[in-house]
């Protein structure tokens, strides 16, 4: 091997002088920096996508022999069959059947609230409500207008986070 007759530089043997280690620093934080600004001016949204849940389980709507069995001067609306305990419908004080008959040759539970309007939209059938509905986010406070034992009520369910299932 042949030794070169040509000087090395110090500047490409001093790896580790101050000069180039404070480069390396400044180059460093300058990097972080940008990247820290950026990311806090562009923060990453997450956003919850869970349906707003009223808890109502079960309902069906109000035919004519439902009518008849409830004492209704009509047969349109919803029968609350089901309310969640704990949810938002029964925290606003919605109520379901506490009879059983059988209507058709169906057991059906009878005597809870029928829904009739929905934020003063009147509700016929299942469609009504789902599209009175449509729209709302959690945290919305909604207005059921119900029969309940003959007497029309207005009630105010704030709608909540649809419950994650098990």
């Amino acid at each position: 091997m042949t030794k070169s007759s040509y000087p090395i530089p110090a500047a490409y043997t001093a790896v580790h002088s101050a000069f180039s280690t404070g480069v390396s620093f400044g180059i460093l934080f300058a990097v972080v920096g940008l990247s820290f600004a950026y990311v806090s001016g562009n923060p990453v949204v997450i956003e919850d996508e869970r349906r707003p849940w009223v808890g109502i389980r079960d309902a069906t709507n109000v035919d004519a022999a439902i009518a008849e069995a409830m004492g209704l001067q009509e047969a349109r609306g919803i029968l609350i069959i089901t309310v969640t305990e704990g949810g938002p419908a029964d925290k606003a004080g919605l109520r379901h059947g506490d009879t059983v008959v059988e209507i058709e040759g169906q057991r059906i539970r009878i005597g809870g609230d029928v829904i009739t309007a929905v934020d003063g939209r009147q509700v016929d059938n299942n469609e009504d409500a789902e599209a009175a509905l449509a729209g709302k986010d959690i945290g919305d406070s909604v207005r059921f207008t119900v029969i309940r034992d003959g007497d029309t009520r207005d009630f105010n369910v704030v709608l909540e986070p649809e419950p994650e299932s098990p």
